[in-house]
């Protein structure tokens, strides 16, 4: 994928580093009471909307760990989610930081080395000429019958992962994004600065294949939608210092309670030769991002990857974090719904369905600007084209569980009984997954009152037997209250005196022996 766009600029992410090399080093298990939560209210509604468990990942890393780190070496990039941190540091120097008492392990990332410049190169409806090029590519899924019901994807928040987004200030179809403000650029965890509107235009076309508009003259999938972007990936040189940029951009994007990321890369072999995955590795646990993607979908977040372009290579498979159980991985076909011959073939190491499900990535339409289309190739593109039908199908069902959603996709798909390692489920199609997703139950077991409250807060709710819960109240600074109450069989009722808490939003979290329940409350 990455790879084989062209590039304009090489920029190495940490500069020139002499003999050091860049490592990841793996702490123990946080102790959450030394912790603070690091979550978002959009991100904390979305996982009581879910019943997502709220764990040690959400959880930031003890910043004594962080301070001991930096007296013997500088830390890159701490993760929350991996529970670490890359450093640099010469080899001879390790045991020193193998002798830190938090200190789980340590991974080889990357041997650095001083690299040389290069300079290689919303309308409820919408007709078929108003699609112009995209058409066709939303059609085969009919996706065109979200748009034409009003689901065009506002209201959604859409990561966008790549390496750059040269011009997308200036391209024709992308305006409007700024004209709405609905683009947010996040973080560039590459080149290490604010700049996002240069390096390189890979994510300049994916986010096109998406937010696209202009009248009468094409639409994206998901033009009405909320970008937010990431630069994570460096053009000019392959490591994995460039998981380690993803795995952060996901806990970013988490924490500010995003729907979905669109993610067209992929890792398999690198510049340190040493550092590669073998196709063993493709069990969606080994590698860093796969492990991130796999948190981040655990967490909510619906992940779609470009399954990669190496179909007609010798590798022939996909690649990490395609990987990952959890993630939507997209293969490629044409706009006659062939699998094209470079998509990365299926499936993982365990034997699990990838590709998942394809979308269109030969002739792929891209972006409109100086009087023509930009069309590309590639699985990148493939990867874009369904996030955004994806977004548009989500804000049809909003309060459908992710899993629902991929579900219902996965089913509508043409090859959903009969899959393979070409297309997996096959090519989805919205106006059936529309019909076939059943009705999501929305009534609450648990009943607030008064909510919102301004001193105490009753709960009640019915239990079918008699059972000691652990019950647990959150704000945003993390958790504040914890006990333990016998429920009996029946009507519970419960009682919290919240009067000395401070005005704002708060979370109940009920354990039971089967499952985990969140209540959200107000306090005026």
């Amino acid at each position: 994928m990455i790879k084989r766009i062209q590039i304009f600029f090489l920029i190495f992410a940490f500069g020139s580093l002499h003999s050091q090399n860049q490592y990841f080093v793996w702490f123990k298990q946080k102790d959450i009471t030394k912790s603070t939560l690091c979550l978002s209210e959009a991100s904390i509604e979305r996982k009581v909307r879910y019943n997502i468990d709220i764990d040690e990942k959400d959880y930031a890393i003890d910043p004594i760990r962080i301070q001991e780190l930096e007296k013997k070496t500088p830390v890159l990039i701490s993760s929350k989610w991996l529970n670490g941190a890359l450093i640099e540091i010469d080899e001879s120097k390790l045991k020193e930081i193998q002798s830190l008492d938090f200190v789980k392990k340590i991974e080889l990332i990357a041997r650095t080395k001083k690299l040389k410049s290069s300079s290689k190169k919303s309308k409820s409806s919408y007709t078929i000429a108003e699609y112009g090029s995209t058409f066709n590519q939303i059609n085969i899924h009919k996706g065109d019958t979200l748009h034409s019901q009003g689901f065009n994807g506002e209201g959604m928040k859409i990561a966008v992962f790549d390496a750059g987004f040269q011009r997308i200030d200036s391209i024709a179809s992308l305006k409007h994004l700024f004209d709405e403000n609905r683009i947010f650029p996040i973080k560039n965890y590459v080149y290490n600065t604010d700049s996002f509107y240069k390096y390189d235009n890979h994510g300049t076309l994916v986010l096109g294949c998406m937010g696209s508009f202009l009248k009468d003259t094409i639409i994206g999938t998901a033009p009405k939608a909320n970008y937010y972007l990431f630069i994570t990936e460096a053009s000019g040189y392959e490591s994995k210092v460039e998981e380690i940029n993803w795995a952060k951009a996901a806990e970013v994007a988490d924490s500010i309670g995003v729907d979905i990321i669109n993610s067209s890369l992929g890792y398999t072999e690198f510049d340190d030769a040493s550092t590669n995955y073998s196709f063993e590795q493709l069990d969606g646990k080994t590698a860093i991002s796969s492990i991130a993607a796999q948190i981040a979908s655990d967490k909510g977040i619906l992940v779609v990857n470009a399954a990669g372009n190496l179909g007609n290579k010798s590798w022939k498979k996909i690649a990490c974090p395609a990987d990952a159980e959890g993630v939507i991985t997209v293969g490629a076909i044409d706009k006659d719904g062939n699998i094209t011959d470079f998509s990365s073939r299926g499936y993982n190491a365990l034997n699990q369905i990838k590709p998942n499900v394809c979308a269109v990535g030969k002739a792929a339409t891209c972006y409109y600007d100086q009087g023509g289309y930009a069309i590309s190739n590639g699985t990148s593109f493939a990867s874009p084209i369904m996030a955004g039908l994806i977004s548009c199908f989500w804000q049809a069902n909003k309060m459908a569980s992710p899993d629902k959603i991929k579900d219902a996709l996965y089913r509508s798909s043409h090859r959903f009984t009969n899959p393979n390692e070409a297309f997996g489920y096959g090519i989805p199609n919205f106006a059936t997954a529309q019909k076939m997703i059943s009705k999501i139950d929305t009534s609450n077991a648990i009943q607030l009152y008064p909510n919102p409250t301004q001193d105490a807060v009753v709960m009640e709710f019915i239990h079918d037997a008699t059972e000691t819960i652990k019950i647990d109240l959150y704000c945003f600074q993390g958790l504040i209250m914890s006990q333990t109450e016998k429920l009996i069989q029946g009507n519970n009722l419960l009682r919290f005196d919240l009067s000395n808490y401070a005005r704002g939003a708060y979370f109940f979290k009920l354990t039971f022996k089967d499952r985990i329940l969140y209540k959200k409350l107000i306090k005026n």
